[in-house]
């Protein structure tokens, strides 16, 4: 019973992070914020062990990383890079949790 105790207050404050990160998602106005965020999704659903939703806010992070890191702003493109190269990273250990090897391998 004690571990169940320890154990729901750390679930319910993930539920609640990734709701305001929903709905801060809904309300984004640039691509580097819908990027940002949904990077930020991908990896509070790996932690929760929700890895098919951590999966699909990956690739919505990276295709936009990828659209992101072709601009001419070198600063920006870089930070494009660092962030999407920590995604594939989240995709990987989703991937990996859900015993889906070869798409582990991103």
């Amino acid at each position: 019973m004690s571990v169940l105790c320890l154990i729901s207050p750390f679930i319910w404050a993930q539920t609640s992070v990734i709701d305001s990160l929903k709905h801060l998602l809904s309300t984004a106005g640039s691509d580097s914020q819908v990027m940002n965020i949904s990077a930020d999704l991908c990896l509070k659903y790996l932690l929760a062990s929700q890895y098919n939703e951590s999966i699909k806010y990956g690739k919505q992070a990276t295709a936009i990383a990828d659209k992101l890191e072709r601009l001419p702003s070198i600063q920006f493109s870089n930070r494009a890079k660092a962030l999407d190269a920590k995604v594939c990273i989240r995709l990987g250990n989703a991937y990996e949790n859900i015993a889906d090897y070869p798409n582990s391998f991103i």
